[in-house]
């Protein structure tokens, strides 16, 4: 048996980093979808850039986006899926999950949802030289998180679970880790 809590965020909030630091405790099984879908990628000669995946043919990613739900769905324990809400393609806003895919996830319990301000998540990229993402105005980043928080509610809102909020706020990150710790603990034991 499992339980699942899907962790999202607008790239830059510094989700992963959240999620990475969580992970190295050992309480959790944690599958970021995007890491998943590039080691399928690399191994079929796609792209080796996980800021490329978005540029690939629906096909591909929808196809790769299944294998990683069905190696999710026969893990067992307490799962934390590190995706995106939404994925941003130039103007163009595709969603994170479909409710098909959300549905597939019978022992989804929550979501998360890492946010930041606008300002924060631009110092962020600044200096994080690790990804490949797009430049991005203060408006265009608050925009993206309007529409992450529109879909967690429509997700969370069609199974029926709770979504919870934590602020990682710029030179905070300690105290992220914290309240993300409570939470998750709280998630997998049962509270509400």
């Amino acid at each position: 048996m499992n339980k699942i809590a899907i962790v999202t965020g607008t790239p830059g909030a510094g989700k992963s980093t959240i999620v990475e630091k969580i992970a190295k405790e050992g309480n959790y099984n944690v599958v970021s979808i995007g890491t998943e879908m590039l080691k399928i990628a690399e191994n079929r000669g796609l792209t080796n850039d996980r800021d490329n995946i978005r540029k690939l043919k629906s096909s591909d990613i929808n196809e790769m986006r299944l294998k990683v739900f069905d190696t999710i769905n026969r893990m067992e324990g307490n799962i934390i899926i590190d995706s995106h809400a939404s994925v941003k393609n130039g103007n163009r806003y595709i969603p994170g999950f479909s409710f098909q895919e959300l549905d597939a996830l019978e022992s989804l319990t929550a979501f998360v949802y890492i946010d930041s301000t606008a300002h924060e998540i631009l110092l962020r990229r600044a200096i994080d030289n690790s990804r490949n993402r797009d430049i991005e105005t203060m408006d265009e980043i608050d925009q993206q998180r309007e529409i992450n928080l529109g879909l967690i509610s429509s997700y969370a809102s069609h199974k029926n679970v709770p979504i919870y909020i934590i602020r990682n706020e710029q030179n905070k990150l300690e105290g992220s880790i914290e309240s993300a710790r409570n939470t998750f603990s709280n998630i997998f034991s049962g509270e509400r």
